[in-house]
């Protein structure tokens, strides 16, 4: 349920999160590509099976690449994945089909905006068919370390996200601390709020009684967290059974559509491509060994070790050796 710390806001009556003209633009040549990388996103994400919140979930199927191109195909695409009798139509566990095509009409249509508050807008509506009617969506930077940047987009009630960011909830709210550690999905319920009494009543006094939420990691540290409620009705283990893997989809489609439309790098300035030699060498500093140390162990000279240590400082637009480690581990660069 997480109403992190605001940067900006859509679809909240607060400032806007994107300034840039919404407008869809036509589907990318290189879809299939996206498509092909997004089946493999949703397979790695997917928890194991002794790990899910409610029951088993049916495993994904291979992706036909094919778009379908025209003005029909869009009101097919848009009636499959945003009307909720399609979008909850019961589906035989054994066969994927309904659901395959659901993903791939989900990102066919995300694939073509070019403004976040328009995806955000297509999020609710994808929620809504989904049988919740309230989303909010956060992506948190992995850099700075003192204060990472965090952007949320959200339809919460205005007055828990004015109470949620004056109260510091970011730091108490048990579902982001979850979210933080696994990807495994949360279902919400007493136990989940039991040592933080006082936040639960009062997030469901402000018309969050219900939810369900997971969150996704990007190979650069930069981490999503998607969450679905709703006011009444749990969230039972035949709508999971049913529906999960949907969930689950909007999530990593959302992941990488927001990671698009919001830029979303560790910096301004992306880092150089490290060498070989120089992730060795900030490996090995990242266990605590010295210039000397790392010398011996590459059987190096230290002016060499120095040399590449020096040369991952600037490529890293770090202030120093510490900074350099610490940023290459954020972005997992230590073992690309």
């Amino acid at each position: 349920m997480p109403d992190l710390r605001r940067d900006r806001f859509s679809a909240s009556g607060t400032a806007p999160a994107d300034s840039t003209a919404c407008q869809a633009s036509g589907a990318s040549t290189g879809f299939s590509v996206v498509l092909r990388a997004f089946q493999i996103l949703v397979l790695t994400l997917a928890p194991p099976a002794h790990s899910r919140a409610v029951n088993d979930v049916p495993p994904n199927c291979a992706f036909d690449a094919a778009c379908r191109p025209g003005v029909f195909g869009r009101i097919v695409i848009y009636r499959r994945v945003f009307d909720p009798d399609f979008a909850r139509a019961p589906h035989d566990n054994g066969d994927n089909m309904a659901t395959t095509r659901w993903q791939e009409d989900l990102l066919a249509d995300m694939n073509t905006l070019s403004c976040t508050r328009e995806a955000f807008r297509r999020v609710e509506r994808a929620a809504q068919a989904l049988g919740f009617d309230l989303c909010a969506y956060g992506v948190r930077m992995p850099l700075p370390l003192s204060r990472p940047r965090t952007t949320i987009l959200s339809n919460f009630p205005s007055a828990w996200q004015a109470r949620y960011q004056e109260a510091n909830y970011l730091e108490l709210d048990p579902t982001v601390a979850h979210g933080r550690r696994t990807t495994v999905p949360l279902v919400w319920s007493d136990s989940v709020f039991a040592n933080t009494p006082e936040f639960w009543e009062e997030a469901q006094a402000a018309g969050l009684r219900v939810g369900w939420c997971q969150s996704c990691f990007g190979a650069d540290g930069v981490g999503s967290m998607l969450t679905l409620a709703r006011s009444a009705g749990p969230v039972s283990a035949s709508e999971l059974e049913s529906l999960e893997l949907r969930m689950r989809t909007l999530v990593s489609v959302n992941h990488m559509v927001f990671s698009r439309l919001l830029g979303t790098s560790s910096s301004a300035v992306p880092p150089e491509k490290l060498s070989r030699r120089e992730t060795e060498v900030l490996r090995w500093a990242a266990d605590g060994k010295t210039s000397i140390d790392i010398a011996d162990i590459l059987h190096l000279s230290v002016d060499t070790v120095n040399f590449h240590t020096k040369n991952a400082v600037r490529k890293l637009h770090a202030p120093n050796k510490t900074g350099a480690v610490v940023r290459a581990a954020m972005l997992g660069l230590l073992y690309p």
